[in-house]
Formats: C-alpha cells, sequence, structure tokens
C-alpha cells in the first residue's frame, strides 16, 4: 500500500487533471485528497477503484510495478493480470462493501434525483422573475441604493464574454470587464486563458453604472476583498499556465486557494524546467509547482519540480569535484548529445 501515493501522484501530473476536479469526480473534498496525497489519511478501496475510474486505469496499476507507465489505460488484456494475495484480499473487501452499500446508493440516487428536481423548478422560476416587470423593478430600485452607498455585494460569474464577464447580482444580469475584475493581468491573453475557469466563481463588487432603458448594469470588482496568501518556500502548489513565453511560463497559483486570495501570478523560468520546454505545454495547462520565492522585482518564482529547486539552491554543488554517473541522450532531431549527472542535473 505504500507505493500507492507516489504511483497516484505521478499519474495526476501525467494526465494533468486539477486535484479539485479529480476530487469531485470520485465524490470527496479537495482536502480529503490532498491528505491521501500527503499520506495522511489512509485511500480506501472504495476511492482507489473510483479513482482508476477517473483516471482510465485498472486498479491493479496501484499494486503491480510491472504495469508500463506508457500504458496504464485499461484493456481488454487487463483481467489477465494475475493478482496477489493482497490484491485478491481488496477486491473481495471492495465486492462486500458494494454489497453492504447497495441500500444507500438507493437512497442517495433518490435524493439526487430529488435535488435535480428542485433545482429545475428553481431555475425555471429564476427565469420567469425578471420577466415580472414589478420584481424587476423593486430589484433594480435596491441596487440603485447600493449604488449610492457604494455597498460591496456579491456577484456570480456566468459565461465568458470577448472583453469581459456575464455576471448575475441579485438575480439580475450584468456585465463586468476584465480591467474592472478584482485583480488585474498585464495583457488581454492572460485573461483569455483564465476565463473559462472562473465560471460560476463568486466574488464581490460595487454597482459602476446603472441604465434603466434599456436594462444595463455594469460592475466594478477592484475593490479588497481577499485574504493574504501565506506562500512557504520549497512547497508545491497548483497553477495554470496563463502564458508561455521563450524564457518561461507565467503561471497562476491563485487556483490553488480556489481564488479565496485572488490572483497569485508568478514566473517559471526555463531554466527550471527540467528536460522540459516552454512549447512542451499549453494555455491552461493544470500543473503542480514548488514556490522558490520573490525574485529582485518581487514577482513570484516558481521552480517545476523539487529537483529544479534543489538545483537552484545549491544542492548539487556538492558534486563538485566528484566522480559519478551520467545520463546520456542523443537528441534525434538535432543529434545533439545531452548529459543529466545522477540522471537529474543537466550538464
Amino acid at each position: 500500500m505504500d507505493k500507492i501515493v507516489p504511483k497516484l501522484k505521478e499519474l495526476i501530473a501525467e494526465r494533468g487533471i486539477l486535484k479539485s476536479v479529480l476530487a469531485s469526480k470520485i465524490g470527496i473534498t479537495k482536502q480529503s485528497l490532498y491528505n491521501m496525497l500527503g499520506g495522511n489519511t489512509a485511500i480506501s478501496i472504495e476511492n482507489l477503484q473510483k479513482i482508476a475510474i477517473a483516471l482510465d486505469v485498472p486498479i491493479t496499476y496501484f499494486f503491480d510495478s510491472t504495469i508500463p507507465t506508457s500504458k496504464r489505460k485499461a484493456s481488454e488484456n487487463d483481467n489477465q493480470i494475475p493478482l496477489s494475495h493482497e490484491m485478491e484480499e481488496l477486491q473481495h473487501k471492495f465486492e462486500l462493501l458494494t454489497i453492504e452499500n447497495k441500500g444507500l446508493q438507493k437512497e442517495l440516487e433518490s435524493k439526487d434525483k430529488m435535488i435535480a428536481l428542485l433545482e429545475s423548478v428553481l431555475k425555471s422560476q429564476v427565469s420567469v422573475l425578471p420577466e415580472k416587470k414589478d420584481w424587476t423593478d423593486k430589484i433594480v430600485e435596491e441596487l440603485e441604493i447600493h449604488h449610492h452607498n457604494s455597498d460591496s455585494i456579491p456577484f456570480l460569474i456566468m459565461e465568458t464574454k470577448e472583453t469581459g464577464f456575464l455576471a448575475m447580482v441579485k438575480g439580475i444580469y450584468a456585465f463586468i470587464a476584465y480591467n474592472h475584475m478584482p485583480w488585474k493581468y498585464n495583457d488581454y491573453e492572460s485573461w483569455v486563458a483564465i476565463a473559462p475557469i472562473l465560471k460560476e466563481k463568486i466574488f464581490f463588487c460595487k454597482i459602476y453604472s446603472i441604465r434603466k432603458d434599456p436594462l444595463k448594469i455594469i460592475l466594478d470588482g477592484a475593490i479588497p476583498q481577499f485574504k493574504k496568501a501565506e506562500l512557504e518556500v520549497g512547497e508545491s502548489y497548483e497553477g495554470i499556465v496563463v502564458k508561455i513565453v521563450d524564457s518561461g511560463l507565467f503561471i497562476d497559483i491563485g487556483i490553488h486557494f480556489e481564488w479565496r486570495c485572488g490572483s497569485l501570478l508568478g514566473f517559471l523560468p526555463r531554466m527550471y524546467l527540467g528536460r522540459s520546454k516552454p512549447i512542451h505545454f499549453n494555455i491552461r495547462h493544470a500543473l503542480n509547482v514548488v514556490y522558490n520565492g520573490l525574485n529582485v522585482e518581487g514577482q513570484l518564482v516558481f521552480c517545476k519540480d523539487m529537483e529544479s529547486y534543489k538545483w537552484h539552491l545549491g544542492t548539487a554543488k556538492e558534486l563538485i569535484g566528484q566522480t559519478t554517473w551520467a545520463k546520456v541522450i542523443r537528441r534525434q532531431s538535432s543529434d545533439k548529445i545531452e548529459y543529466y549527472v545522477q540522471g537529474k542535473y543537466r550538464a
């Protein structure tokens, strides 16, 4: 069982899946998943089965070290893999657990149907309410009061638009431009990259303007509303690639805190990418990075992994003057030869 967590971390990184998305797929909280990955909570066989289904691998992948990394997807021959005694016991326990939980599953399915029905009714009511002029007039009057008093009120991001977001405030549609959001990016491309991820997120704003005929409400979210993020050097954080340049990657780790601390934009220099290059990544690519501190300009700086971080700290300097081994790689595209000391540090 001690090999499960490392293999799971490796598989999550390879799939490029957000931990929050994986947690949602298997029906647990994001914090519970972090506890599992950190070794603070044991991974039950039931959750392991759900994780295997979510990541499209056989459950035997986590127990059998002979399964190649390049062949993690289930195939028709997966059932032919011989099971260890430990695996047989785990599968037997899982089958018993499944039988015992049938009644509970039926009850949950019934509740899910009821919740879906209630949501449908509520949505139909919301769609009808804006058509009632008296209700709309009342809400607009309330918003005018908020506007006059410069009150802070919550808004929900509904959809992305070319220059901002369609939002909802007090049940009425409104618009908030990128340059009026609670944080700023230096370029339009970064907003295009991050915008789809912010759908259904809630932030706070003030009413910037109201026009009644036709009704048009503009929001301003550039107000204090975030708590300070406590970052620790050497710790790993979940991030999203928002911009790619020749010298490295711009990464926002605000998603690690579910945007409760706003945007936390930093830079991952090309030299700290290890064997990877910026062109190997895509916009909105999810990856874990190691916080390396601030540069002279006060910008967050990241490393791709702990090996890159140790190299930056000078850990590899202890190898100077020592005889050791190196991995030699020849690139077929250019016949270029690369050397990696102890298979980690690029020479």
